[in-house]
């Protein structure tokens, strides 16, 4: 697994830690160091978790998750993937960021990649965080951390949808008022 920086990586190995504690099928940990937990189910296996930089490279991985993968240079983000062995799997999750990169050219092209998308707003649990995120963070903050848009940076004067539409003969002009 690995996250953006040292500090992200440690967090995302805590939560793995806690996840793992409350399962009690879950097999004893054997071996433990700040970010490698090595445990022996059945078929063996080990979670490592590193931030996203050149060092990682060398291991080989049956499974690869990156967090924040949006938020990952490419160059460190596709570094990853020849460690995958020939049948292992690529997880990419992510809040998204802009319309640029890697993650953004996967998730919006025609590459056969199975998409899931989990809006904190479609979770009535979340309701009270999203009304008070909806009061306090800017319009473009929002979209992006709880409806899932890649959105840029502050506010354009022409939105991204409009300027795609722009040149759609299907969709009428822009009123003007």
């Amino acid at each position: 697994m690995t996250a953006p920086s040292l500090r992200q990586s440690t967090e995302l190995f805590r939560r793995i830690l806690e996840f793992k504690n409350t399962d009690p099928f879950c097999p004893p940990i054997v071996r433990q160091t700040q970010t490698e937990l090595e445990a022996h189910p059945s078929h063996g296996g080990r979670i490592i978790v590193v931030p996203a930089t050149d060092q990682a490279r060398g291991m080989t991985a049956d499974t690869i998750i990156a967090d924040e993968a949006c938020f990952l240079d490419d160059d460190a983000l596709t570094a990853f993937f020849p460690m995958r062995r020939e049948t292992g799997r690529i997880f990419l999750l992510s809040t998204p960021n802009l319309r640029t990169g890697f993650f953004y050219e996967t998730w919006t092209g025609d590459k056969q990649v199975r998409r899931i998308m989990a809006r904190s707003i479609d979770i009535p649990r979340r309701a009270a965080q999203v009304a008070f995120d909806k009061a306090t963070m800017s319009d473009t903050t929002f979209r992006r951390e709880h409806l899932c848009e890649f959105v840029g940076s502050g506010t354009p004067l022409l939105s991204w949808d409009t300027l795609e539409n722009s040149s759609n003969p299907n969709v009428n002009a822009l009123e003007l008022s």
